[in-house]
């Protein structure tokens, strides 16, 4: 209780330190999966040394849908594809200790069931689920000389998935008539819950929630702005920088069966971005943004696939691993009517954000112990897992679509009122609003943002 006391307080300080100490908004937003990405500012109209800044940022989004590798609308949490019941037991290593597990997969059921006597949507399942997510983040620059700024930005995520629910997408019961069968939506009802628990996942009725800071970044940069007309165009203005992101959070709970990250999983990182704004008539405006992030790999015990047929929002086996994170990247391009009612500026744009594929390579010599083992004696039945010829470990995990690139392509639109538009004072505040609605993107959740900004500018005269 004293800690909710305590940041509503400071909240309380902030927000009125930013309404009556009368500034660009211009707040850094890093893009992830699970929502919509936020609009990541332009440079100053006009830059002055020593000044500094403090913005501040809300955002909310909720939704119950996602889209898949094919850019297809789908339930939230089937980004990766129906779960393969069939498969998902396979190569497990201590199947026979896990009793519900081994009756399903280690020795009969699914186990006897041929992948050709399956429908094309036998024995797969959709996961439903509902996502509400907001941010509230802190950017904080101070202006040097000559352009030369510093800045920091430290971000607050609160993340709840809850409302999962499981839907079989095929026959009641699966298999040759006259030959074994399984009873799909029994499993489900009766002995799901149990496989899962078996292998280390907590309850699924729980939801999953987090409220945390992912990471902090910090920054150098240059801005700078030409106001002479050059050719066809009244003025020019760009803002480059180049930071290092800092892990502040916690890794993903693997044993959460909702579980993610709140931002790249406490991977280390550098990031730079770059936007320029060209004032081609009057008010009218073209501008553009674009930021790169790489991330450092690490040793991590995550859940990997234990054969190629496996597909979905999770898989069951853990092991010791190391991951890297593909590069993040995203670009945007906007109008901007600028300043058309005394300091009311009004943007309309797109952005284009993607991560690409992480790597991951197994450092465990149990996982896949077994199958290996096999496959290298020639067993017959584990050939459709690896081909003898070339065993590796890394090519059946590395299928997994939860590994694979994600992308978002977003409109947006902005609306912005700078006081410093019509006033010398010292300080001058500025507000925003925004909206970013996704319209397609792949391995992605399908959640719209609405948010609102508060900025200071305080110019000091040294």
């Amino acid at each position: 209780m004293k800690i909710v006391c305590v940041s509503q307080r400071l909240l309380g300080c902030v927000f009125l330190l930013v309404c009556f100490f009368p500034v660009q908004v211009s707040a850094l937003d890093f893009p992830v999966f699970y929502r919509a990405p936020l609009f990541s500012g332009m440079p100053k109209r006009e830059v002055v040394d020593w000044t500094t800044k403090l913005s501040v940022r809300y955002g909310y989004g909720s939704t119950r849908r996602s889209r898949d590798y094919s850019n297809d609308q789908r339930q939230l949490l089937s980004i990766y594809g129906p779960v393969n019941l069939h498969a998902l037991g396979v190569g497990l290593e201590g199947i026979d200790k896990k009793t519900e597990t081994n009756t399903f997969w280690g020795t009969g059921n699914f186990k006897n069931i041929k992948t050709d006597d399956l429908g094309q949507n036998d024995g797969k399942i959709d996961v439903f689920g509902k996502i509400k997510t907001w941010d509230l983040s802190f950017e904080l620059e101070q202006g040097l000389w000559s352009g030369f700024f510093v800045n920091a930005y430290v971000p607050v995520r609160y993340v709840k998935i809850d409302n999962v629910k499981f839907k079989n997408l095929g026959e009641a019961k699966v298999g040759p008539s006259g030959g074994t069968q399984v009873d799909v939506e029994s499993f489900l009802e009766n002995t799901f819950e149990k496989v899962l628990q078996e292998n280390g996942f907590v309850t699924f009725d729980k939801p999953f929630k987090k409220t945390e800071v992912p990471e902090c970044t910090v920054s150098v940069g240059w801005e700078g702005e030409n106001e002479e007309d050059i050719g066809v165009f009244e003025s020019v203005r760009g803002r480059v920088q180049l930071g290092v992101m800092i892990p502040c959070g916690s890794m993903k709970n693997e044993d959460y069966l909702v579980a993610i990250p709140t931002g790249y999983n406490n991977h280390w990182g550098v990031h730079a971005r770059a936007k320029a704004e060209i004032e081609v008539w009057k008010f009218l405006v073209v501008g553009a943004n674009a930021g790169i992030s790489m991330f450092y790999k690490s040793i991590r015990n995550i859940r990997m696939k234990t054969n190629k047929a496996q597909q979905g929002w999770f898989t069951l086996e853990k092991g010791s691993a190391s991951v890297e994170p593909g590069s993040l990247w995203d670009v945007a391009g906007y109008l901007k009517a600028e300043e058309v009612f005394g300091g009311l500026s009004v943007l309309l744009g797109y952005t284009f954000a993607k991560q690409e594929d992480m790597y991951v390579s197994v450092r465990d010599d149990n996982f896949l112990k077994t199958v290996v083992e096999k496959a290298e004696a020639g067993d017959s039945t584990v050939t459709p897992v690896i081909n003898p010829s070339f065993i590796s470990k890394d090519d059946i995990v590395n299928t997994d679509n939860r590994f694979k690139s994600w992308e978002q392509h977003v409109l947006f639109a902005y609306v912005q009122y700078d006081v410093k538009a019509h006033t010398d004072s010292m300080f001058a505040p500025a507000i925003a609003f925004e909206y970013s609605h996704p319209v397609a993107g792949r391995r992605v959740f399908s959640n719209a943002m609405i948010a609102g900004s508060l900025s200071l500018q305080a110019s000091w005269d040294f």
